[in-house]
């Protein structure tokens, strides 16, 4: 609380006494409900333990030092964070009893979210936050249960934005641990927002490419590695992405793997992850990693899903007569029409919404017997078909 101080007495000569007098009391009662009261109090207060946080001895959790931490669990209510179990963490395997209370005041309610604080034991005043990562991500008070931590997402003495994002992304969530609840300055030109978990995002989509922006957290009870942050915002050319195509059945369209970008000497690289390829021959969804250098070393990455739909009217009156569907083999029909396939019994097995692939199944994608099929097409027209396989 050093630094309100000195801003009261730095501000005390620039008004008269008795409106300097006022104005310090009405602040001290903003301080006393906003800052002051929200405190972190370690001694637990009395209540069943009816939870169970285990952490392995192999879990690395880098602390901020090689000092000795204990590990607290809080829940804040009345403007204050009340541990509600706590131990002293060593390298052997620990075991947490964590409080319950159905209102949520001297315990966690079930369910409810976990908020996790620790402190140096030579040196109390140093108090972190800090996110686990939970076992089958499992962050939640469960009632006569237990929970597994497997590492750390996210700590206050890690940096909590990273010196360089890309606009290859909508949004950025700030690296801040559950529940802290801090003061962020985000400035005038950082647009952003926060959801109904109280995660903080940085709207990157709404914001200029290649500038340097700066962002303060600041917390009356909670040490963060720094207090201000820079990052660079990097451009990237977001409208070469979310492109459609249609195609012919039977046809194809083979995408070039870089894409020259006006303005910039550099080039969007293009590449086929989830086993598609350059190769467009069907409809579909199809998967890519963009990547856009902005130094030597340095690039943004994004991943995109291109959607490929059948065109209508295509024009393929090419049929062939004899196809083995366990090689691959199939038939396209181009035509936006309906058409109906027949056995040689004039059964009818199966009805097709043109533009569409065949591969001699019947109407519930079953494989049909071999021997001869009848297509009749809206217009009348027919052909046969002989699967062998």
């Amino acid at each position: 609380m050093a630094a309100i101080v000195i801003f009261i007495i730095k501000h005390q000569n620039t008004m008269p006494a008795i409106t300097r007098n006022i104005s310090i009391f009405i602040l001290l009662l903003l301080l006393q409900g906003n800052l002051w009261a929200q405190d972190s109090y370690w001694s637990i207060p009395p209540a069943p333990k009816r939870c169970t946080v285990i952490i392995p001895s192999n879990v690395l959790l880098n602390f901020p030092t090689s000092d000795t931490y204990q590990i607290g669990f809080f829940v804040f209510t009345n403007n204050a964070l009340v541990n509600v179990g706590s131990t002293t963490y060593s390298s052997q395997d620990i075991r947490i009893e964590l409080g319950y209370d159905p209102l949520g005041v001297s315990g966690y309610k079930e369910n409810q979210r976990l908020i996790t604080l620790i402190r140096n034991t030579s040196n109390q005043k140093l108090v972190y936050g800090v996110e686990f990562i939970y076992q089958n991500d499992q962050n939640k008070y469960i009632l006569d249960g237990s929970v597994t931590v497997l590492g750390i997402r996210y700590a206050t003495w890690w940096q909590a934005i990273d010196p360089v994002l890309c606009q290859s992304i909508g949004e950025y969530e700030i690296k801040i641990p559950y529940g802290l609840k801090p003061a962020l300055n985000f400035g005038s030109a950082i647009r952003n927002h926060q959801n109904e978990d109280g995660k903080y995002f940085i709207d990157l989509d709404e914001m200029a490419g290649g500038w340097n922006y700066e962002l303060s957290i600041t917390s009356p009870y909670i040490k963060y590695l720094q207090n201000v942050y820079t990052f660079n915002l990097r451009f990237f050319p977001i409208e070469e992405l979310n492109t459609d195509y249609e195609l012919c059945p039977g046809s194809s369209l083979t995408l070039p793997a870089t894409i020259a970008i006006p303005g910039y000497p550099q080039q969007l690289t293009r590449t086929p992850i989830y086993n598609s390829s350059l190769t467009l021959k069907a409809a579909g969804e199809y998967y890519y990693s963009y990547s856009f250098p902005y130094s030597p070393t340095q690039i943004c990455t994004t991943i995109d899903t291109l959607k490929v739909t059948y065109k209508e009217n295509c024009t393929n009156t090419d049929y062939p007569e004899l196809i083995n569907p366990l090689t691959g083999q199939e038939v396209l029909f181009t035509k936006t029409e309906k058409i109906r396939v027949y056995d040689a019994a004039m059964n009818k097995v199966s009805e097709l919404s043109s533009p569409c692939v065949w591969k001699g199944t019947d109407q519930e994608g079953n494989m049909l017997a071999p021997g001869l099929y009848f297509i009749i097409h809206e217009d009348g027209t027919t052909h046969d078909i002989t699967l062998m396989y």
